[in-house]
């Protein structure tokens, strides 16, 4: 009682299934009590797999541009993070080099069978780390490499 008083809170509840959303975790279906709760099936949303190259890149500019701070002086960064690398460091991308988020999307894409937004998310926290351990600005294809080499 005491969530369902509050406002300005939402609960997301995620589950992993194959193929459909029956056959996931019965929990989750209608006839359930969580599942009539939630509205089986017109409130779920099921997010298939990426499986093209720009759809992963597509995500990753969405994600960038949803987390950056909107008082971030990211043309500072940019001309800051130039002179660590001769990869192309652009606005939209950063703290991603061009090259480096091509191939951090390639090698996500090649790696695995199933890769969902966790999988990229991951992938993308994992580069920031192998970065931010070197005391770097910018994500570049070393970072990337490394981490896919993982």
């Amino acid at each position: 009682q005491l969530v369902s008083e509050q406002h300005g809170i939402a609960t997301v509840m995620a589950q992993s299934v194959e193929q459909t959303l029956e056959d996931g975790l019965e929990i989750f279906l209608g006839n359930s009590p969580v599942g009539s709760r939630i509205g089986f099936p017109q409130n779920y949303v099921f997010l298939k797999p990426f499986d093209d190259p720009n759809d992963v890149q597509n995500f990753m500019k969405e994600l960038i541009a949803q987390l950056r701070p909107t008082d971030a002086d990211v043309s500072k960064l940019v001309e800051t993070a130039q002179r660590e690398t001769e990869e192309t460091v652009m606005e939209n991308l950063f703290p991603f080099t061009s090259e480096a988020l091509d191939l951090m999307c390639q090698s996500i894409l090649e790696a695995g069978p199933s890769l969902f937004p966790r999988n990229i998310q991951n992938a993308a926290t994992q580069c920031l780390g192998e970065a931010m351990s070197k005391n770097r600005r910018i994500i570049t294809t070393e970072e990337v490499s490394v981490v896919m080499a993982l």
